[in-house]
């Protein structure tokens, strides 16, 4: 039997490593962000006349065209970008970990209230599984769908399942969508049932 602190310290360690690291901004939103606010603090600095008036109004129009072009350039960009090898969760060789690890972590956390980071953890336990029952090979650099393909091919009356579940996880990791306990129990539910097809599959 796992130790819960060893299975907690373990995937703390794991999980504190930068592939992990929750998307951020794009340095296009921030810049966007930043001219706005230098648009609206010279709209502030603006007299009421006099020969500043004229050089204030200049700048302002500049600033306007930039901001312009720069919120253009924003609208036009993808605002979930598929995810490569360094951004968010890193498969391949993480995933050779013991899945009971995954499985603590994603237990204490789901006891903790915090579901987003407990279905993260059950779909690495899930590929983890995957891993071990040679299922699907273990490949850095792969993404949740490719594996999810991968393990479909494998096991097609599992196809379906596979696809639901890597949706759900997309959508809560990358997406952002919130995940309560009932939607974190029908996700664990879901991958139980996949794990349990891996276990039947011939090697």
């Amino acid at each position: 039997m796992i130790d819960p602190d060893e299975a907690r310290r373990e995937a703390d360690d794991i999980l504190s490593d930068a592939a992990y690291a929750e998307p951020t901004r794009s340095l296009l939103d921030r810049a966007v962000d930043w001219l706005f606010d230098r648009l609206g603090d010279a709209f502030d600095a603006i007299p009421g006349g006099g020969p500043g008036t004229g050089i204030a109004w200049v700048f302002v129009v500049a600033l306007v065209a930039l901001a312009a072009y720069f919120l253009l350039r924003a609208l036009r960009a993808p605002r979930i970008a598929a995810p490569d090898e360094d951004d968010g969760l890193r498969y391949g060789t993480e995933t050779s970990r013991d899945a009971t690890v995954w499985m603590a972590e994603a237990s204490r956390l789901a006891a903790a209230g915090e579901h987003r980071g407990a279905l993260r953890c059950r779909h690495q336990a899930l590929v983890a599984v995957l891993v071990t029952e040679a299922v699907v090979a273990d490949v850095a650099g792969r993404t949740a769908g490719e594996y999810a393909s991968a393990a479909g091919s494998a096991m097609p009356t599992q196809a379906d399942r596979l696809r639901s579940v890597t949706d759900d996880f997309d959508g809560a990791w990358y997406g952002g969508r919130s995940v309560g306990a009932d939607d974190y129990r029908s996700f664990s539910d879901a991958c139980a049932l996949v794990e349990t097809a891996a276990t039947t599959v011939p090697a």
